[in-house]
């Protein structure tokens, strides 16, 4: 880290020598724009304004015509921008502007891959090689800190892979100086939404008062880029924009209600891939906290994202040593169908099914478990908990950690029990979140411990759990267990569970003279 952070510093010293407005964009005389010796379909891209794949003084450029009518404040802002990231090896570089067929275009470094997203539309992307880009993402935006400028559109569709593979962060449209004024996007929010944090969500969610011409009070902060930074993290661990399944309508109420996208946890045959997603799971939490200073550090961010590339190196001697799968081969969130799984799979010729004789009993549904432990018959509820546990049932892993828990036929063993309550929570069972939360306040003196309560507590409340509810709000209005205290937000919670009836809650907002 100390580093990195000496390299910024010495790019930043022979930024500061120069004033932006005496950065000159370099001209490029199109004579040294030089076709591809071996073209190829790739090398012009896009019908409106494509772009051109040329070379300079040896190096892959591309050539970007610019918007005729594009805001001319916004544009020299651009460009001054650009012109003061070109020493950054972290961010697509700028060579200057020049001429082709009469049209002014700014000429960058050549994405080979295009975006990150289109990347990841086409394959799937190793997790040792995810880790990786995200550690040089990170190094870019710790950069623009460093040199006090805001990116404010942080998603995978602004960041440009090498053929290298290496990630550059680009598209400086909306960047600005951090002392500079706020940008105006609300003619761009149907594009950087789902990117964006909940308070400049709420800033914007009023509509009425940009067509009013009233101010924009809430600034964009450096905890902004976290949060899409954060976004961007989830984007690519899962290669799905957020919230695909909401409308652009839907998402302001949706994130600024305190919920996010779900933190899935994938099925892979690697465990150490397991291990990497469950450690991206935890920085992704830690980036979208809905409070603005509760979200993790960059440096503490970068250092984490440091330690895990030194963990997990991506192997060359592996089978795709690029870390580029075929599209759908990993399972990144546990959803892939049978029918996806088999397109992958070897066809055998001979033909499978089994005989009449061989009919052994069926395993009984949870439900019928279920009405076998409230019959009190705890044997045979056990059995049915046990064989649907086994088969991947993750209710039925609950209740049978319960039975582990309680000592239900079974002898007690809550260190098995508070097993299985993990495995069902972290597949959005609430019941099971609560629990697993319980389970650790034991332990909550360990930092550790604590962010890891508090986590699953969260998940819980956000799925409506009112005991979690409860004991969420009563934490942030009064501040508990290090939390920073957040009296607006702990009220919403107690408000919610006493809207399911939990007393407890009724009776906290009593005490604080808050009405129901």
């Amino acid at each position: 880290m100390d580093m990195v952070v000496q390299e910024i510093s010495i790019i930043k010293s022979q930024i500061d020598k120069q004033q932006s407005n005496d950065i000159t964009v370099p001209k490029i005389d199109a004579k040294e724009l030089i076709n591809p010796p071996y073209p190829e379909s790739n090398d012009v891209r896009g019908s409106h304004r494509p772009l051109q794949k040329k070379f300079y003084k040896g190096f892959e450029v591309a050539c970007k015509p610019i918007d005729d009518n594009k805001n001319a404040k916004r544009h020299q802002g651009e460009l001054t921008i650009l012109g003061k990231l070109s020493l950054s090896p972290n961010i697509l570089r700028f060579y200057g502007l020049s001429f082709i067929d009469n049209r002014e275009v700014m000429v960058s470094e050549w994405a080979e891959h295009k975006s990150l997203k289109d990347l990841y539309d086409h394959y799937d992307i190793a997790w040792t090689r995810k880790i990786q880009m995200i550690r040089d993402i990170c190094r870019a935006i710790l950069f623009l800190r460093e040199v006090n400028i805001f990116h404010h559109d942080i998603r995978c569709e602004n960041v440009l892979v090498t053929r290298g593979l290496d990630p550059k962060l680009g598209n400086f449209k909306y960047a600005r100086g951090t002392y500079e004024d706020t940008q105006n996007l609300s003619d761009q929010l149907i594009n950087v939404i789902r990117w964006m944090a909940p308070e400049q969500i709420e800033k914007y969610h009023d509509l009425n008062n940009l067509s009013n011409g009233k101010k924009l009070e809430k600034r964009y902060t450096f905890n902004c880029e976290i949060f899409s930074f954060g976004m961007l993290i989830w984007e690519l661990c899962y290669e799905k924009i957020p919230y695909e399944n909401l409308t652009f309508r839907d998402i302001p109420n949706y994130v600024l209600s305190g919920k996010r996208d779900k933190l899935l946890y994938g099925k892979f045959t690697n465990p150490d891939d397991e291990k990497i997603q469950g450690e991206f799971i935890k920085i992704i939490d830690s980036a979208w906290q809905h409070v603005p200073h509760q979200r993790i550090s960059i440096t503490k961010l970068f250092e984490i994202l440091e330690g895990l590339a030194i963990t997990y190196p991506i192997p060359i001697t592996s089978n795709a040593p690029s870390g580029l799968l075929p599209d759908k081969s990993l399972d990144f969130d546990g959803t892939i169908t049978s029918k996806d799984k088999d397109s992958l799979m070897p066809k055998f010729s001979e033909e499978f099914s089994i005989n009449d004789e061989d009919f052994i009993d069926p395993v009984k549904s949870l439900e019928e478990g279920i009405k076998l432990h409230r019959s009190r018959n705890f044997e045979e509820a056990w059995k049915c908990f046990d064989e649907n546990a086994k088969l991947g049932d993750s209710l039925a892993k609950y209740w049978k950690g319960y039975y582990l828990y309680e000592g239900y036929f079974v002898d007690k063993n809550k260190e098995q029990a508070n097993k299985l309550f993990k495995e069902a929570a972290d597949n959005e069972i609430p019941d099971a979140q609560y629990r697993y939360a319980v389970s650790l306040y034991s332990g909550i003196k360990n930092e550790n411990v604590r962010r890891e309560f508090i986590h699953y507590l969260k998940l819980a409340a956000d799925n409506k759990h009112p005991d979690a509810m409860r004991n969420l709000g009563d934490i942030y209005v009064k501040g508990k267990l290090k939390v920073v205290q957040n009296k607006e937000l702990g009220l919403k919670y107690l408000k919610l569970a006493a809207r399911e009836n939990d007393q407890q809650a009724i009776d906290i907002l009593n005490k604080l003279n808050e009405p129901l």
